[in-house]
């Protein structure tokens, strides 16, 4: 998801003043000619995502409409269970349930 833009390059804002968001491509017009860096500099991680890493990109000049892309990306975690006894990793042929929950610190949530 992107922040949205009206057709004066003004970000869009929501009756509660948070920015509105779209799934739609973002489109910027008469950008010079040459090599730019496109950079995630806000980045959703309370809803999961990491920062992506910045994309080296170069405008030409072609007259079409260019696209450039960058992957968004979730955190994840890889969760083994060994045998204490030979070191083993104990597949999903045993029971055992764990649960992830993020940690309090200070009191605070």
């Amino acid at each position: 998801m992107t922040q949205a833009y009206d057709d004066n390059g003004n970000m869009k804002i929501d009756e509660h003043g948070e920015p509105v968001t779209t799934t739609d491509p973002h489109w910027i017009d008469n950008i010079p000619v040459g090599y730019y860096v496109l950079e995630e500099t806000i980045c959703p991680y309370e809803q999961g995502y990491v920062q992506s890493e910045a994309v080296n990109i170069d405008v030409l000049e072609t007259g079409d409409v260019q696209s450039f892309e960058m992957e968004d990306d979730f955190t994840s975690i890889d969760i083994l269970k060994y045998d204490t006894r030979n070191g083993d990793v104990i597949y999903g042929d045993s029971e055992a349930y764990l649960k992830i929950y993020r940690q309090i610190l200070d009191n605070k949530r």
